[in-house]
């Protein structure tokens, strides 16, 4: 007999008497079926609230947590993290001692129950003992429950989550069912996005935008040593201000640099004061949505000195456009932070130095993450 969808209902309202709880117990424990269909009645996210009530502990970093205590005892370990458990266990008493007090009550509980003949009594308890008896049951059962929700490498029929990522301290990831869980007030875009990264797929990374690119002609002519003087940034890129800061190395021996930035019909649409730092933010917005190219001047003993200068490529940049902009600011307005979403974004967005920074960050909180790392690559 498998449990009908009214005792799934009343457990998770909390409605089930105690030795409905006891027979419950017993029957999950040797029943695949009935622990996935008690997970999946779950209240909206119930499952994953657990997860984020703290971190995932490493056994040589502390003591085991009830999750990891009740997946040793089930042998749902992951292979790879057998042996470190094993190995904590050998040397910590306290660890030992839980395992063995769990190991104990699960066997007692799970034992054969003895003919009553009154009534008030069962298994040998008064109504009394039996109602904290069936107390730390049901705390037993919620345990296994979120004990399967955490567990990572075992079949996809029984994983909950079948990706975890740490993201700024919130757990988030994808359902067996391939849900994103744990991130709220996204669109459904924003949403189908993310799932889609998660799932592998890899960073939506747009086309440049036309314009932006060099003729592979015009590329390879620049090969060769690098000029002594050079624009350095931006290049090649889209950039979330319309204000961006324009670099350059020093020219040794300059007295002043002059920037110019032409747009895409090479009118001049803004120009700097002499300059004595390498360095310029125009004090006025650039149009958005549009390409642009940009020179520095220095000026060196009385001679004009250009950057870039032919055959090296012309220093182009692209200004994101308003609509996406926007979204990128409430994105980032958004609390808590979650730089998963940011990368997404900004990837799509074509702003690659933030999408990089972000996956730099997410790469610090999940350090073992081959996602991340596959994703990190795709950029330059």
């Amino acid at each position: 007999m498998h449990l009908t969808a009214h005792q799934v209902a009343a457990y998770w309202s909390g409605r089930l008497a105690a030795d409905d709880l006891l027979a419950l117990d017993r029957h999950i424990a040797d029943c695949a079926g009935c622990r996935d269909a008690l997970l999946s009645a779950a209240p909206d996210s119930a499952a994953f609230d657990a997860l984020e009530s703290g971190p995932i502990l490493d056994p040589a970093a502390g003591h085991l947590d009830d999750s990891q205590i009740g997946q040793y005892i089930e042998g749902a370990v992951p292979p790879g993290s057998r042996a470190a458990l094993d190995e904590h266990l050998a040397g910590c008493a306290s660890c030992r001692a839980e395992v063995n007090d769990l190991r104990q009550f699960r066997a007692a509980s799970r034992a054969p129950a003895a003919p009553v003949k009154k009534p008030p009594r069962l298994f040998g308890l008064s109504r009394a003992t039996m109602a904290v008896a069936a107390a730390a049951l049901a705390a037993t059962i919620c345990i296994a429950v979120i004990g399967l929700a955490r567990r990572r490498t075992v079949p996809a029929s029984a994983e909950p989550f079948a990706v975890l990522l740490n993201d700024g301290g919130q757990a988030v990831g994808l359902d067996a069912r391939g849900n994103l869980r744990g991130l709220a007030n996204l669109s459904d875009a924003e949403s189908a996005a993310i799932a889609a990264v998660l799932r592998g797929s890899g960073l939506p990374l747009p086309a440049p935008p036309s314009g932006l690119t060099q003729p592979a002609a015009h590329l390879r002519s620049a090969a060769g040593p690098a000029p002594e003087f050079a624009a350095t940034d931006p290049l090649g890129r889209v950039t979330l201000e319309d204000r961006p800061v324009f670099r350059w190395t020093a020219l040794p021996g300059a007295s002043s640099y002059r920037v110019a930035i032409l747009d895409e019909d090479l009118r001049a649409v803004a120009q700097s004061p002499a300059l004595s730092q390498p360095q310029w933010q125009p004090g006025q917005p650039l149009p958005r949505g549009r390409v642009y190219t940009w020179q520095v001047t220095a000026v060196r003993s009385g001679d004009e000195v250009r950057a870039p200068q032919p055959p090296a490529p012309e220093a182009r940049f692209a200004v994101l456009d308003r609509a996406q902009f926007d979204r990128v600011a409430a994105a980032e307005a958004r609390v808590p932070v979650s730089h998963l979403a940011l990368a997404v974004l900004y990837a799509q967005s074509g702003l690659q130095p933030e999408c990089l920074r972000e996956l730099q960050t997410l790469e610090a909180a999940n350090p073992t993450s081959p996602l991340l790392a596959r994703l990190r690559r795709q950029l330059p």
